[in-house]
């Protein structure tokens, strides 16, 4: 009207990070020092880091399996199955990793990482160690042993669909006792899981002299964040908490603008195959 362009406006959405509060304290009198004839809180002080990051990995885990309950839940493949008998077909292939990655839509060359468990980790070892033909890959068809194919000379496998391997046996398969166990696989961006620290760790020692005591108390104040997510649980939420599909709401319009996708395999060296 008038000859002038009306502005328009944009809406925005809030994404939420739960903030985790966690402590942990030790203690050890001389006589205990005097009866192992060592330090026992030298060897809890060795121990500190990779206990901490074993307890953060828990956390992060129990985020995604939050985040993929609701929020995320369209970018979840699953090609496992629960009941024995599992075949090549619910393994970790090309084709099922490509399917996965197309969850994003044209977005899917953007994934850089796929974490895994070891168990999957041994198949990928087998078939890249051996000589197959790679057109039965491309149809999710049988592996076609001395066909022609691809031969390395190396077990190793640090790359795998131009995505770089990491390997934690923490992230641990869904275990059905006479089926077949499953296993998540998390393919991602590097950033796409964002770190906030509140307050860095902090480790603290004192002496109790009345008791002969020698006290290590050990506390850190943080958050995960997956891009694209909102928090919606209570403070200082516990793990099972964050591993709960209700805390999780999607903050972007579009969830294939969230880095990560999760594919679900099984894998022929478990412990129920």
């Amino acid at each position: 009207a008038g000859g002038y362009v009306s502005p328009e406006k944009i809406t925005a959405g809030d994404q939420v990070m739960p903030i985790l509060h966690r402590t942990f304290a030790y203690s050890s009198s001389d006589l205990a020092a005097m009866g192992s004839g060592t330090d026992p809180l030298a060897a809890v002080r060795s121990y500190i880091t990779r206990a901490v990051n074993k307890l953060r990995t828990t956390t992060l885990i129990s985020q995604l399996d939050g985040v993929f309950g609701t929020a995320l839940a369209g970018n979840a493949l699953d090609v496992s199955q629960a009941t024995a008998g599992a075949a090549e077909a619910n393994f970790l292939s090309a084709a099922n990793v490509i399917r996965a990655k197309h969850l994003l839509g044209e977005r899917a060359d953007e994934l850089s990482i796929i974490a895994m468990h070891s168990d999957v980790y041994a198949y990928l070892q087998a078939i890249g160690a051996l000589t197959f033909s790679t057109s039965s890959l491309s149809t999710g068809g049988a592996i076609t042993w001395g066909g022609g194919g691809v031969g390395l000379t190396s077990d190793s496998v640090a790359n795998f669909m131009g995505l770089r391997v990491v390997v934690d046996d923490m992230i641990a398969p869904k275990v059905n006792a006479g089926g077949a166990d499953q296993y998540p696989i998390y393919i991602m961006t590097a950033g796409a899981v964002a770190e906030g620290v509140q307050q860095e760790m902090r480790i603290e020692a004192d002496r109790n002299i009345l008791s002969l005591q020698d006290v290590l108390q050990c506390n850190y104040h943080y958050g995960f964040h997956i891009m694209g997510t909102k928090y919606g649980g209570t403070d200082n939420p516990s793990n099972a908490i964050l591993g709960t599909a209700g805390s999780w709401t999607l903050a972007y319009t579009e969830r294939k603008n969230c880095d990560v996708v999760k594919l679900t395999v099984n894998s022929p060296y478990a412990a129920n195959v």
